[in-house]
């Protein structure tokens, strides 16, 4: 990609501005289209109302599931831009690559516990006998699809602090376009009701994380050296294809224990220990994870 901005050279005032302004019409643009989405909801033929009380009952779980992106994103962020400046772009690329799988992890935690707990969370900000089903379906849609909703928020933050702002505000129009084509298809035509509102949204943000990763500017597509192990930091975007791809075979594992095979789990957490853990270095988010992960499981870390 093209640099926009060079955040080392350029003039500050001019960078303010040129960073600035594409990031607020990119939050400008991310609240029209969730004023579109619901003008849409509240015209479904014979339950729209229910259905617009109902995205407004998932309102505040939504936002809270968005802070998680926020934690990441815009704490990651300025960590990876101290050490651009500092020259250190390897140490900048593996801070990339480690909240990519940090926000990996938190959406299937988050998926997890919230599916588990839909009911009395529902319940607790307001859902009724009559509007329970409505936000029930609007819910579960979209808390499936949680990992698009962290990584297109998440990683956005680390496109614009490379001084890509308006490759970042292009990134959240994609996503707004799609889901305003998308809303009447599914709501009307489909016939999908809120459950087509909450399925549009996922898919646009999915195309949001399509488009980051398309784009892969600077730290998430130069190679910068060679990570030591799958949930180590990671040097490329294509180590954190793979080490996703291994997040996901863990998260398998997970649900066959969670169905009572706690054997096999175990084998195969041993299994993978040489590739997956390595617990040596300050910048692998997830060794505190894998630390409790073995403890729980009695398992001895393997030093790499």
């Amino acid at each position: 990609m093209k640099r926009e901005n060079d955040l080392g050279r350029d003039n500050i005032p001019g960078l303010v501005v040129r960073i600035a302004i594409p990031s607020m019409l990119a939050q400008f643009v991310s609240v029209f289209y969730s004023i579109v989405d619901r003008m849409f909801v509240g015209n479904i033929p014979g339950t729209g109302d229910l259905s617009l009380a109902d995205v407004g009952i998932c309102g505040p779980i939504v936002t809270m599931v968005g802070a998680f992106a926020f934690l990441v994103g815009v704490g990651g962020a300025p960590l990876m831009g101290i050490s651009l400046g500092e020259g250190r772009k390897e140490q900048a690329s593996r801070i990339v690559g480690n909240c990519f799988l940090l926000l990996c992890a938190i959406a299937l935690a988050v998926t997890g516990l919230a599916l588990a707990l839909k009911g009395p969370m529902l319940r607790l900000f307001g859902a009724s006998t009559v509007t329970y089903p409505y936000a029930d379906r609007y819910f579960t849609v979209y808390i499936c699809g949680t990992v698009f909703a962290l990584l297109s928020t998440g990683m956005n933050q680390f496109i614009i602090s490379q001084g890509y702002a308006r490759a970042g505000m292009l990134s959240v129009m994609v996503g707004a376009v799609l889901n305003i084509v998308l809303d009447p298809l599914f709501i009307f035509v489909f016939d999908m009701g809120v459950g087509g509102a909450a399925l549009a949204t996922v898919i646009s943000q999915a195309a949001q994380v399509r488009d980051h990763l398309e784009k892969r500017p600077d730290l998430m597509k130069t190679p910068v050296g060679s990570g030591s192990a799958a949930f180590a930091p990671c040097s490329t975007m294509e180590d954190v294809y793979r080490h996703a791809a291994v997040a996901g075979h863990v998260a398998n594992d997970l649900y066959l224990h969670s169905c009572g095979h706690a054997a096999f789990f175990v084998d195969s957490c041993r299994e993978k220990e040489n590739n997956l853990l390595d617990f040596s270095d300050p910048l692998n988010v997830t060794a505190p994870l894998a630390w409790v992960l073995h403890r729980l499981l009695d398992l001895t870390p393997v030093n790499h």
